[in-house]
Protein backbone atom coordinates (compact mmCIF):
# COMPACT_ATOMS: atom_id res chain seq x y z
CA UNK A 1 0.00 0.00 0.00
CA UNK A 2 1.67 3.41 -1.05
CA UNK A 3 1.29 6.41 1.04
CA UNK A 4 -1.63 7.78 -1.29
CA UNK A 5 -3.84 4.41 -0.24
CA UNK A 6 -3.03 4.55 3.08
CA UNK A 7 -3.87 8.15 3.34
CA UNK A 8 -6.94 7.21 1.60
CA UNK A 9 -7.88 4.41 3.89
CA UNK A 10 -6.78 6.45 7.01
CA UNK A 11 -9.68 9.11 5.95
CA UNK A 12 -12.10 6.71 5.10
CA UNK A 13 -11.83 4.61 8.55
CA UNK A 14 -12.07 8.14 10.08
CA UNK A 15 -14.96 8.78 8.34
CA UNK A 16 -17.05 5.77 9.23
CA UNK A 17 -15.82 6.27 13.22
CA UNK A 18 -17.00 9.80 12.91
CA UNK A 19 -20.26 8.94 12.23
CA UNK A 20 -20.55 6.73 15.27
CA UNK A 21 -18.45 9.48 17.22
CA UNK A 22 -20.99 12.77 16.09
CA UNK A 23 -21.64 13.44 19.21
CA UNK A 24 -18.22 14.93 20.36
CA UNK A 25 -17.68 16.50 16.40
CA UNK A 26 -13.58 15.56 16.65
CA UNK A 27 -13.25 15.06 13.01
CA UNK A 28 -9.52 16.08 13.04
CA UNK A 29 -8.57 14.91 16.20
CA UNK A 30 -9.92 11.65 15.50
CA UNK A 31 -8.68 11.54 11.99
CA UNK A 32 -4.94 11.77 13.06
CA UNK A 33 -5.97 8.96 15.80
CA UNK A 34 -7.05 6.30 13.49
CA UNK A 35 -4.35 6.80 10.91
CA UNK A 36 -1.81 4.51 12.41
CA UNK A 37 -4.29 1.20 12.23
CA UNK A 38 -5.93 2.66 8.95
CA UNK A 39 -6.55 -0.41 7.43
CA UNK A 40 -7.91 -2.61 10.34
CA UNK A 41 -9.66 0.63 11.45
CA UNK A 42 -11.75 0.68 8.01
CA UNK A 43 -12.06 -3.49 7.57
CA UNK A 44 -13.97 -3.13 10.98
CA UNK A 45 -15.58 0.20 10.42
CA UNK A 46 -17.39 -1.23 6.75
CA UNK A 47 -19.06 -4.23 9.30
CA UNK A 48 -20.13 -2.12 12.74
CA UNK A 49 -23.68 -1.27 12.85
CA UNK A 50 -23.70 2.39 12.62
CA UNK A 51 -26.85 3.02 14.26
CA UNK A 52 -26.15 0.16 17.34
CA UNK A 53 -22.78 1.77 17.92
CA UNK A 54 -23.57 5.30 17.67
CA UNK A 55 -26.54 5.09 20.58
CA UNK A 56 -24.07 2.98 22.70
CA UNK A 57 -21.22 5.10 22.58
CA UNK A 58 -23.68 8.51 22.94
CA UNK A 59 -24.63 6.90 26.13
CA UNK A 60 -21.41 5.89 27.27
CA UNK A 61 -19.60 9.00 26.72
CA UNK A 62 -22.44 11.06 28.50
CA UNK A 63 -21.46 8.77 31.21
CA UNK A 64 -17.72 8.33 31.15
CA UNK A 65 -17.81 12.34 30.97
CA UNK A 66 -19.77 12.65 34.46
CA UNK A 67 -16.96 10.63 36.18
CA UNK A 68 -14.01 12.54 38.11
CA UNK A 69 -10.59 13.23 36.61
CA UNK A 70 -9.12 10.47 39.04
CA UNK A 71 -11.74 8.30 37.93
CA UNK A 72 -11.08 8.89 33.94
CA UNK A 73 -7.59 8.81 34.65
CA UNK A 74 -7.65 5.35 35.91
CA UNK A 75 -10.10 3.50 33.82
CA UNK A 76 -8.14 4.96 30.87
CA UNK A 77 -5.31 2.65 32.02
CA UNK A 78 -6.96 -0.41 33.64
CA UNK A 79 -9.48 -0.77 30.69
CA UNK A 80 -9.41 0.96 27.50
CA UNK A 81 -6.00 1.38 26.83
CA UNK A 82 -5.91 -1.85 26.58
CA UNK A 83 -9.10 -3.30 25.05
CA UNK A 84 -8.65 -1.62 21.93
CA UNK A 85 -5.11 -3.20 21.16
CA UNK A 86 -6.47 -6.67 23.14
CA UNK A 87 -9.14 -6.58 20.40
CA UNK A 88 -7.13 -5.97 17.49
CA UNK A 89 -4.65 -8.67 18.33
CA UNK A 90 -7.31 -10.85 19.05
CA UNK A 91 -9.33 -10.36 16.16
CA UNK A 92 -6.15 -10.37 13.87
CA UNK A 93 -4.49 -13.82 15.37
CA UNK A 94 -8.04 -15.70 15.53
CA UNK A 95 -11.25 -14.63 12.98
CA UNK A 96 -13.16 -16.72 14.20
CA UNK A 97 -12.95 -16.58 17.73
CA UNK A 98 -14.86 -12.89 18.12
CA UNK A 99 -16.11 -13.58 21.26
CA UNK A 100 -12.67 -13.69 23.10
CA UNK A 101 -11.78 -10.56 20.65
CA UNK A 102 -15.03 -8.82 21.90
CA UNK A 103 -14.69 -9.01 25.57
CA UNK A 104 -12.58 -6.45 26.57
CA UNK A 105 -15.04 -4.12 24.83
CA UNK A 106 -18.07 -5.69 26.44
CA UNK A 107 -15.76 -5.26 30.11
CA UNK A 108 -15.55 -1.36 29.25
CA UNK A 109 -19.30 -1.20 28.18
CA UNK A 110 -20.05 -2.65 31.52
CA UNK A 111 -17.63 -1.07 33.74
CA UNK A 112 -19.51 2.39 32.47
CA UNK A 113 -22.91 0.79 33.23
CA UNK A 114 -22.49 -0.93 36.27
CA UNK A 115 -19.30 0.94 37.66
CA UNK A 116 -17.01 -2.80 37.40
CA UNK A 117 -15.83 -4.11 34.75
CA UNK A 118 -17.16 -8.27 33.67
CA UNK A 119 -14.85 -11.58 32.82
CA UNK A 120 -15.07 -13.15 29.74
CA UNK A 121 -18.35 -14.49 28.91
CA UNK A 122 -18.74 -17.95 26.57
CA UNK A 123 -21.99 -16.61 24.03
CA UNK A 124 -22.97 -13.66 22.34
CA UNK A 125 -26.19 -14.58 24.16
CA UNK A 126 -24.21 -14.39 27.44
CA UNK A 127 -22.98 -11.31 26.36
CA UNK A 128 -25.87 -9.01 25.12
CA UNK A 129 -27.68 -10.40 28.61
CA UNK A 130 -24.47 -9.08 30.60
CA UNK A 131 -25.31 -5.36 28.27
CA UNK A 132 -28.47 -5.73 29.57
CA UNK A 133 -30.61 -3.43 27.11
CA UNK A 134 -33.76 -4.07 25.05
CA UNK A 135 -33.00 -2.40 22.11
CA UNK A 136 -29.45 -4.87 21.74
CA UNK A 137 -31.12 -7.82 22.76
CA UNK A 138 -32.67 -7.31 19.54
CA UNK A 139 -29.38 -7.84 17.87
CA UNK A 140 -28.88 -11.55 18.92
CA UNK A 141 -29.80 -12.38 15.26
CA UNK A 142 -27.29 -9.92 14.05
CA UNK A 143 -24.34 -10.92 12.48
CA UNK A 144 -21.91 -11.96 15.51
CA UNK A 145 -18.82 -10.15 13.42
CA UNK A 146 -20.89 -7.18 13.23
CA UNK A 147 -21.80 -6.73 16.84
CA UNK A 148 -18.40 -7.69 17.41
CA UNK A 149 -17.08 -4.60 14.75
CA UNK A 150 -19.90 -1.93 16.63
CA UNK A 151 -18.52 -3.00 19.79
CA UNK A 152 -14.72 -2.21 18.53
CA UNK A 153 -15.92 1.34 17.31
CA UNK A 154 -17.80 2.18 20.61
CA UNK A 155 -14.70 1.53 22.98
CA UNK A 156 -12.15 2.62 20.24
CA UNK A 157 -14.35 6.28 20.51
CA UNK A 158 -14.10 6.09 24.83
CA UNK A 159 -10.35 5.35 24.43
CA UNK A 160 -10.07 7.80 22.47
CA UNK A 161 -11.73 10.51 25.12
CA UNK A 162 -9.53 8.52 27.95
CA UNK A 163 -6.59 8.89 26.37
CA UNK A 164 -7.52 13.17 26.58
CA UNK A 165 -7.77 12.77 30.37
CA UNK A 166 -4.48 10.24 30.54
CA UNK A 167 -2.44 12.67 28.60
CA UNK A 168 -3.35 16.32 30.62
CA UNK A 169 -2.49 14.40 33.55
CA UNK A 170 0.79 13.58 32.54
CA UNK A 171 1.49 16.92 30.84
CA UNK A 172 0.79 18.45 34.38
CA UNK A 173 3.56 15.95 36.12
CA UNK A 174 6.67 17.16 37.84
CA UNK A 175 9.98 15.53 35.57
CA UNK A 176 12.14 14.50 38.47
CA UNK A 177 15.17 11.90 38.42
CA UNK A 178 13.76 10.24 35.16
CA UNK A 179 9.88 10.30 36.70
CA UNK A 180 6.74 11.57 35.79
CA UNK A 181 5.39 12.33 39.51
CA UNK A 182 1.96 13.39 39.03
CA UNK A 183 0.74 14.35 42.25
CA UNK A 184 2.18 18.08 42.33
CA UNK A 185 -0.38 19.86 40.17
CA UNK A 186 -1.81 22.33 42.85
CA UNK A 187 -5.35 22.00 41.79
CA UNK A 188 -5.83 18.64 43.69
CA UNK A 189 -6.95 18.13 46.79
CA UNK A 190 -4.61 16.34 49.14
CA UNK A 191 -5.81 13.12 49.19
CA UNK A 192 -6.09 13.21 44.85
CA UNK A 193 -2.15 14.24 45.43
CA UNK A 194 -1.47 11.35 47.68
CA UNK A 195 -2.93 8.70 44.85
CA UNK A 196 -2.26 9.81 40.77
CA UNK A 197 0.87 8.05 41.02
CA UNK A 198 -0.37 5.16 42.70
CA UNK A 199 -3.41 4.81 40.52
CA UNK A 200 -0.84 5.16 37.75
CA UNK A 201 1.21 2.17 38.85
CA UNK A 202 -1.86 -0.15 39.49
CA UNK A 203 -3.61 0.61 36.25
CA UNK A 204 -1.40 -1.16 34.72
CA UNK A 205 -2.61 -4.37 37.05
CA UNK A 206 -5.70 -4.20 35.99
CA UNK A 207 -7.51 -1.80 38.66
CA UNK A 208 -9.27 1.08 38.57
CA UNK A 209 -8.74 3.25 40.92
CA UNK A 210 -12.05 4.47 41.97
CA UNK A 211 -12.38 6.76 44.80
CA UNK A 212 -9.73 8.32 47.91
CA UNK A 213 -10.29 10.21 50.66
CA UNK A 214 -8.85 11.00 54.31
CA UNK A 215 -10.53 9.38 56.89
CA UNK A 216 -7.73 10.20 59.54
CA UNK A 217 -5.34 8.09 60.39
CA UNK A 218 -6.23 6.34 56.88
CA UNK A 219 -5.76 7.46 53.56
CA UNK A 220 -8.80 4.79 52.07
CA UNK A 221 -8.22 3.88 48.72
CA UNK A 222 -11.13 2.40 46.67
CA UNK A 223 -9.89 0.32 43.88
CA UNK A 224 -11.43 -2.20 41.32
CA UNK A 225 -10.45 -5.32 40.01
CA UNK A 226 -10.92 -5.20 36.23
CA UNK A 227 -8.72 -8.38 35.17
CA UNK A 228 -10.41 -11.52 34.19
CA UNK A 229 -9.17 -13.39 37.44
CA UNK A 230 -10.76 -15.50 39.93
CA UNK A 231 -10.55 -13.77 43.30
CA UNK A 232 -9.46 -10.52 44.58
CA UNK A 233 -5.45 -10.32 44.38
CA UNK A 234 -4.98 -7.72 47.11
CA UNK A 235 -1.19 -8.81 47.26
CA UNK A 236 -1.05 -7.07 43.85
CA UNK A 237 -1.89 -3.83 44.94
CA UNK A 238 0.28 -4.12 48.19
CA UNK A 239 3.13 -4.81 46.29
CA UNK A 240 2.82 -1.00 45.06
CA UNK A 241 1.79 0.31 48.34
CA UNK A 242 5.18 1.79 48.75
CA UNK A 243 4.49 4.57 45.80
CA UNK A 244 0.97 5.15 47.80
CA UNK A 245 2.89 5.98 51.11
CA UNK A 246 6.25 8.29 49.85
CA UNK A 247 3.29 9.95 48.31
CA UNK A 248 1.61 10.04 51.74
CA UNK A 249 5.42 11.17 53.23
CA UNK A 250 5.80 13.87 50.61
CA UNK A 251 2.06 15.82 51.16
CA UNK A 252 2.69 15.41 55.09
CA UNK A 253 6.13 16.83 54.72
CA UNK A 254 4.36 20.35 53.23
CA UNK A 255 2.39 20.56 56.32
CA UNK A 256 5.07 21.27 57.90
CA UNK A 257 7.49 23.51 55.16
CA UNK A 258 8.66 26.90 56.71
CA UNK A 259 9.13 27.99 52.60
CA UNK A 260 7.47 32.03 53.00
CA UNK A 261 5.58 33.13 50.06
CA UNK A 262 1.83 32.70 48.84
CA UNK A 263 2.42 29.71 47.43
CA UNK A 264 4.02 27.67 49.94
CA UNK A 265 1.08 28.32 52.41
CA UNK A 266 -0.93 27.60 49.64
CA UNK A 267 0.31 24.37 49.66
CA UNK A 268 0.49 24.15 53.04
CA UNK A 269 -3.52 24.47 53.30
CA UNK A 270 -4.35 21.84 50.28
CA UNK A 271 -1.96 19.47 52.16
CA UNK A 272 -3.37 20.09 55.53
CA UNK A 273 -5.93 17.03 56.02
CA UNK A 274 -2.75 14.66 55.43
CA UNK A 275 -1.35 15.86 58.65
CA UNK A 276 -2.37 12.87 60.97
CA UNK A 277 -2.27 10.15 58.64
CA UNK A 278 -0.32 6.81 59.54
CA UNK A 279 -1.86 4.38 57.73
CA UNK A 280 -3.33 2.81 54.50
CA UNK A 281 -6.51 1.51 53.64
CA UNK A 282 -7.12 -0.30 50.53
CA UNK A 283 -10.73 -1.36 49.88
CA UNK A 284 -10.35 -3.94 47.29
CA UNK A 285 -13.65 -5.20 44.54
CA UNK A 286 -13.54 -7.80 42.66
CA UNK A 287 -15.19 -7.06 39.26
CA UNK A 288 -18.35 -8.73 39.24
CA UNK A 289 -18.93 -11.92 37.08
CA UNK A 290 -22.52 -13.43 36.49
CA UNK A 291 -23.00 -16.80 38.62
CA UNK A 292 -20.48 -15.79 40.95
CA UNK A 293 -19.94 -14.60 44.20
CA UNK A 294 -18.91 -11.01 44.54
CA UNK A 295 -15.76 -10.84 46.18
CA UNK A 296 -14.13 -7.92 48.09
CA UNK A 297 -11.54 -6.98 50.85
CA UNK A 298 -10.31 -4.17 53.36
CA UNK A 299 -6.09 -4.57 53.76
CA UNK A 300 -4.85 -2.09 56.41
CA UNK A 301 -0.79 -1.42 56.79
CA UNK A 302 0.81 1.41 58.40
CA UNK A 303 3.24 4.23 55.98
CA UNK A 304 6.46 2.84 57.36
CA UNK A 305 5.06 -0.95 56.88
CA UNK A 306 4.39 -0.01 53.45
CA UNK A 307 7.65 1.70 52.78
CA UNK A 308 9.25 -1.58 53.10
CA UNK A 309 7.13 -3.39 51.55
CA UNK A 310 9.45 -2.90 48.06
CA UNK A 311 12.62 -4.47 49.89
CA UNK A 312 11.05 -6.98 52.42
CA UNK A 313 11.05 -10.44 52.66
CA UNK A 314 7.78 -10.89 53.65
CA UNK A 315 6.02 -7.78 52.43
CA UNK A 316 2.37 -8.97 53.03
CA UNK A 317 3.52 -10.58 56.37
CA UNK A 318 2.58 -6.74 58.31
CA UNK A 319 -1.05 -6.12 56.41
CA UNK A 320 -4.22 -6.59 58.22
CA UNK A 321 -6.72 -8.24 56.01
CA UNK A 322 -10.07 -9.13 56.19
CA UNK A 323 -12.32 -10.62 52.83
CA UNK A 324 -16.22 -10.50 52.36
CA UNK A 325 -17.75 -13.04 50.09
CA UNK A 326 -21.64 -12.24 49.06
CA UNK A 327 -21.74 -9.58 51.81
CA UNK A 328 -20.32 -12.21 54.45
CA UNK A 329 -17.31 -12.69 56.26
CA UNK A 330 -14.70 -14.97 55.74
CA UNK A 331 -12.68 -16.10 58.54
CA UNK A 332 -9.12 -14.12 59.36
CA UNK A 333 -7.20 -17.58 58.83
CA UNK A 334 -5.98 -16.91 55.11
CA UNK A 335 -5.87 -20.62 54.21
CA UNK A 336 -9.82 -20.96 55.52
CA UNK A 337 -12.38 -20.45 53.17
CA UNK A 338 -15.59 -20.36 55.74
CA UNK A 339 -18.35 -17.93 55.74
CA UNK A 340 -20.19 -16.12 58.45
CA UNK A 341 -24.03 -17.44 59.09
CA UNK A 342 -26.66 -16.31 61.51
CA UNK A 343 -26.41 -19.92 62.46
CA UNK A 344 -22.65 -19.89 62.75
CA UNK A 345 -20.90 -16.11 64.24
CA UNK A 346 -17.54 -16.24 64.53
CA UNK A 347 -15.17 -15.54 67.55
CA UNK A 348 -13.71 -12.29 67.37
CA UNK A 349 -9.93 -11.52 68.66
CA UNK A 350 -10.00 -9.48 72.32
CA UNK A 351 -7.51 -7.95 71.89
CA UNK A 352 -8.00 -6.08 68.57
CA UNK A 353 -11.29 -6.49 67.80
CA UNK A 354 -10.90 -6.35 64.09
CA UNK A 355 -9.94 -10.33 63.61
CA UNK A 356 -12.78 -12.99 63.16
CA UNK A 357 -12.23 -16.55 62.48
CA UNK A 358 -14.95 -19.45 62.48
CA UNK A 359 -12.97 -21.27 65.33
CA UNK A 360 -10.91 -21.65 68.15
CA UNK A 361 -8.20 -23.69 66.16
CA UNK A 362 -8.23 -21.33 63.06
CA UNK A 363 -7.50 -18.40 65.73
CA UNK A 364 -4.75 -20.29 67.24
CA UNK A 365 -3.03 -21.41 63.74
CA UNK A 366 -2.94 -17.66 62.46
CA UNK A 367 -1.13 -16.48 65.56
CA UNK A 368 1.22 -19.42 65.44
CA UNK A 369 1.57 -18.65 61.78
CA UNK A 370 2.77 -14.89 62.37
CA UNK A 371 0.14 -13.34 60.20
CA UNK A 372 -2.32 -11.95 63.56
CA UNK A 373 0.52 -12.26 65.50
CA UNK A 374 2.37 -9.43 63.75
CA UNK A 375 -0.58 -7.40 62.58
CA UNK A 376 -2.64 -7.39 65.75
CA UNK A 377 -3.26 -3.79 67.19
CA UNK A 378 -1.39 -2.25 64.92
CA UNK A 379 -3.70 -0.99 62.71
CA UNK A 380 -6.08 1.66 64.43
CA UNK A 381 -10.06 1.38 64.14
CA UNK A 382 -11.43 2.41 60.95
CA UNK A 383 -13.47 5.66 61.58
CA UNK A 384 -16.58 3.99 59.89
CA UNK A 385 -16.59 1.07 62.45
Amino acid sequence: MDQDEGSSSAAEAAQQLVEVLLPMDATPTLAAHVEPHAAFVTSVSERADVILSSALFRELSQRFEKLTPLQRFSLHLSLLKHAPSEFRRRLEDSPDEWLAAVAPCVAVVVYLRRGAAIAHASSSDDLLEVLDDAELAQSRQDDAATFAASLYCVCLGLEWLGRTAYDERIANGVKRDGKILLGYDEDLTASESCVYDFAHVIGGEGFALTRAEIRTPYVVVHVTQCLQKIGVSWEAVIAHSHVLAAEVKRVKSEVHTTTPGLKAAEARARAWPARDVTHLQFEIAEAPRDGFAALACTAKLSLEDALATKTADDPLAPVHVKHVVDGRRKCHLRSCDILESDAAKFLRCARCKDAHYCSRACQEDDWRRLHHKRTCGRCPPSVDK
